[in-house]
């Protein structure tokens, strides 16, 4: 399976987006319990590839190995297992585990950056179009007209957000730096 990269970059702030994934198997592209992440939270703990125990990736693995995960990797998106576990009380409680291999087929799950985009820019534009919105919205007096103001808000405010969700990249491919031979 390969999943392809592209980290958008605004001034000092990273975030990534994917280009189409290319699965290795059906049963990998239909599978509820994976899930493309993003998530990096400091209270989640992962299970150490070295020894098997659960850890947090934030600080070395406790149990046997003393291995520390790297951060750099650890910041990349990655592909997640999840089940629901019970904790002492009966109450069900999701666990996630990162996993570097095809459940069904074995095959590795490659991960890579393949280029870069600057969208700075991007990011002003949506910015200067939802404070042009809001000030229109707050100087009017036509309910009828507020209403469809609110609406050009919210659509402005949505786009925004998008670009700082983990998701598909949707942007000008003409606009990314190319890595390697790509």
């Amino acid at each position: 399976m390969l999943i392809s990269l592209i980290k958008c970059i605004n001034g000092n702030e990273t975030r990534y987006k994917y280009l189409p994934l290319e699965y290795c198997c059906d049963k990998m592209r239909l599978n509820p319990m994976l899930n493309l992440t993003s998530e990096c939270d400091e209270n989640n703990y992962v299970f150490c590839d070295e020894c098997e125990e659960r850890w947090n990736p934030w600080a070395d693995c406790d149990q046997k190995c003393g291995i520390r995960m790297d951060s750099k990797t650890f910041e990349l998106p990655h592909i997640k297992m999840f089940r629901q576990v019970y904790d002492e009380d009966d109450f069900p409680v999701d666990e996630s585990i990162s996993i570097k291999y095809c459940p069904h087929c074995g095959e590795k799950i490659n991960i890579s950056v393949v280029g870069e985009v600057d969208i700075t820019n991007l990011v002003k534009e949506l910015e200067n179009k939802y404070i042009a919105a809001r000030e229109k919205y707050d100087n009017c007096d036509s309910i009828k007209q507020r209403k469809a103001l609110y609406e050009e808000m919210k659509k402005a405010d949505n786009e925004y957000e998008d670009v700082f969700r983990f998701g598909e990249f949707k942007y000008n491919i003409k606009d990314v730096k190319w890595h390697g031979n790509s």
